[in-house]
């Protein structure tokens, strides 16, 4: 048996690589390397056609030879043909020795060895070969000091929508999308798809509208600390929300009006937002400022395991085009729930507000009649699954008002807002009117309004009920 040495230079973020074999024959493979300065060190084994394992040592004594003195730093050596990785934070600077070594097989072992020392690695060897991506996938692992990267081989057979969330940090980690266009087995220049790389333990996800076909990987990496992770991956149909609810925004406990502003759009398709209620409670949420379709739903993630499942969806608000969403709810029991709002077409800005308020103290636009002329009517519902509607009108001129609401089955009444500073809540002052009257009975208010935008709200007191309003001017 005889050993080969190769001189592999001096570590860099640029990859050494080295195609050849070890046999029978041929058996041990060592690449001596230097290290100028402590820094990362990454080292991949793949391409082979039987098993082969890798080690690294120290060459203590500077010979450039493998000899007794030589100090082991650490090993990968997996089942069968599997790729072999290392991945450290930290490799001191010296000489090494990287070791391939033959573990079974009667014929030559074909392998490919790669080494560089970019943070995060640039070394895509597949460490967990997912096959094709359909529903959804879960993996457990860590990420530290002593393995720094870990890589997710996924494929493709169709162009669909992406998801992915990374969960359960108690250290900072991030994750990224890669394509290896050309099967070199290392990140070049544009094919890093996307990455997520929040601050801290906070989660991290990817949400892309249209994946293409093809091979893809998802490589978890340290950025500062020991952690383990849960990480999920699924596909949806065109047109369908995420089914991965990782925590985006931790909004806390919701007992005043919270509102939080971003955008959805083709490379980040869902938000989360996770919030609990100590007690039951109302629930109110409106979706607004929108220029392209973007819609909203609540979840309630019985199980805790950030995936959305049958049952879970407690209410959704998906109206088309760049009209408001609005959920209103009668009684949300205590506990932890999240609000994910997410792109149908188009990219868009939005604003996000939820409250317990009861009535509802937000102020979408559910219908907007317009320019208020002649005598304009009205047939809907309010129950505890949608306990308000809102009616947004303008006035040219000052003029007197009629607004009447009948036909009902249940207590519900009505009021009249102007919401003066236009930021889409009721604040003090604001209500101009408001009809309250016990039972079915019929509602009415008559006032003289200027100029400006107004709106009339239907809002449940107690029980369901159908309701006409009437809008006159």
């Amino acid at each position: 048996m005889t050993d080969t040495y190769y001189n592999a230079g001096s570590l860099a973020s640029q990859p050494y690589s080295n195609s050849t074999f070890v046999s029978p024959t041929f058996n041990r493979d060592f690449y001596r390397f230097s290290v100028g300065t402590a820094g990362g060190f990454n080292l991949s084994l793949t391409g082979m056609s039987a098993d082969a394992d890798i080690s690294l040592y120290r060459d203590s004594n500077n010979n450039g030879v493998f000899d007794s003195s030589d100090t082991y730093v650490l090993g990968s050596s997996r089942f069968n043909n599997a790729d072999e990785s290392i991945n450290l934070s930290s490799l001191e600077t010296g000489n090494y020795l990287a070791m391939v070594s033959r573990y079974s097989g009667d014929t030559s072992n074909n392998y490919t060895l790669r080494l560089s020392n970019s943070n995060p690695s640039n070394l895509l060897p597949t460490e967990v070969n997912v096959g094709a991506l359909s529903g959804t996938r879960t993996f457990a692992d860590s990420v530290g000091s002593s393995d720094t990267a870990d890589t997710y081989r996924f494929s493709l057979g169709t162009s669909s929508n992406f998801n992915l969330s990374m969960r359960g940090l108690s250290a900072d980690a991030d994750v990224r999308l890669i394509r290896d266009g050309n099967s070199n087995g290392i990140i070049d220049s544009g094919e890093e798809v996307i990455r997520a790389a929040r601050g801290g333990s906070a989660d991290e996800s990817i949400n892309l509208r249209s994946l293409t076909a093809g091979s893809y990987i998802a490589q978890v990496y340290q950025y500062s600390g020991n952690t383990n992770y849960s990480l999920d991956m699924s596909t949806t149909a065109a047109y369908t929300p995420s089914n991965l609810v990782s925590t985006e925004v931790n909004v806390g406990a919701l007992s005043s009006t919270q509102t939080f502003s971003d955008l959805v759009n083709g490379n980040d398709t869902a938000d989360t937002y996770r919030f609990s209620l100590g007690a039951s409670s109302s629930f109110n949420l409106s979706l607004t400022g929108m220029s392209a379709d973007a819609d909203v739903r609540l979840i309630r993630d019985g199980n805790n395991n950030g995936i959305v499942d049958s049952g879970e969806e407690l209410a959704r608000s998906a109206r088309g085009g760049a009209a408001d969403d609005s959920i209103n709810l009668r009684s949300l029991a205590a506990g932890s729930y999240i609000a994910q709002v997410y792109q149908h077409s188009g990219d868009t800005s939005y604003s996000l507000k939820m409250s317990t308020t009861s009535p509802s103290n937000l102020l979408p636009t559910e219908v907007n009649v317009g320019a208020l002329s002649g005598t304009r009517t009205f047939a809907d519902a309010v129950n505890n699954s949608d306990t308000i509607d809102t009616y947004r009108f303008s006035l040219s001129s000052g003029r007197n008002v009629n607004f009447s609401l009948s036909g009902l089955s249940a207590d519900a009444d009505i009021r009249l807002v102007r919401d003066g500073n236009n930021n889409g809540i009721l604040d003090s002052g604001e209500v101009l009117g408001q009809s309250a009257r016990a039972g079915s009975v019929a509602e009415s208010i008559n006032t003289f309004l200027s100029s400006g935008n107004y709106i009339a709200e239907v809002y449940q007191f107690s029980g369901d009920t159908n309701y006409t309003l009437s809008l006159s001017a």
